[in-house]
């Protein structure tokens, strides 16, 4: 609204024509800027915000290579596997020297390798094991039958059942919940050595 000549302020102050035109001028203006602070805004700011927050984090090795990881799980386009040349320029973008991925990369085989080890030496240790329990099986019920044929007065198979079952039953629970420890690394280590000594044959 414009008025001719003068009008009255909020103090009952008479104000000149022209700073009452200043004012309608810049009132729109500022009740638009205030209304610009739309929602999506807002989240956006909280983004930067959020954004600028999660910069100065810091990760320790654990919560790095969980990160990298999933990261590689979410990169489709990598495929299952990766060739010496992407693991280089992945390492070379986390400033890792080829040095150290290669000695990385030996003892990760090494690794491998010792790990298929254990497996064969459990399957081996199981196939034992039912191996004996066969044994055991037979020989039992071969003696149950033979102290039922000559009467049965004296239960000696019984005994023999019972003192072999112990055995056997401690076998089983080595095989099947013993995995470490002194006597299963040394069961392990005379296992290897009796598989990979060398065969020599003589003339």
């Amino acid at each position: 609204m414009f008025v001719t000549t003068t009008d009255l302020g909020m103090n009952g102050a008479v104000k000149p024509i022209y700073q009452l035109r200043l004012e309608t001028i810049s009132t729109p203006s500022i009740v638009s800027s205030r209304q610009t602070t739309t929602p999506d805004k807002f989240a956006a700011l909280q983004y930067m915000n959020s954004s600028r927050q999660s910069s100065n984090q810091s990760f320790d090795r654990e919560a790095i290579r969980q990160i990298i990881n999933i990261a590689l799980a979410q990169q489709s386009d990598l495929g299952s596997e990766l060739s010496d040349a992407q693991l280089l320029e992945i390492a070379q973008e986390l400033n890792i020297s080829p040095d150290s991925i290669e000695l990385a990369k030996s003892q990760w085989l090494e690794r491998q390798k010792l790990a298929q080890k254990h497996q064969q030496f459990e399957l081996y240790r199981r196939s034992k094991l039912q191996a004996r329990f066969g044994q055991y099986a037979i020989v039992n019920a071969c003696s149950i039958l033979l102290n039922l044929l000559t009467g049965f007065g004296i239960p000696w198979s019984l005994y023999v059942l019972i003192s072999w079952g112990m055995v056997r039953g401690v076998d089983a629970w080595q095989v099947w919940f013993q995995h470490q420890g002194y006597a299963y690394n040394r069961a392990f280590q005379k296992w290897e050595r009796q598989h990979t000594m060398p065969i020599t044959f003589e003339n």
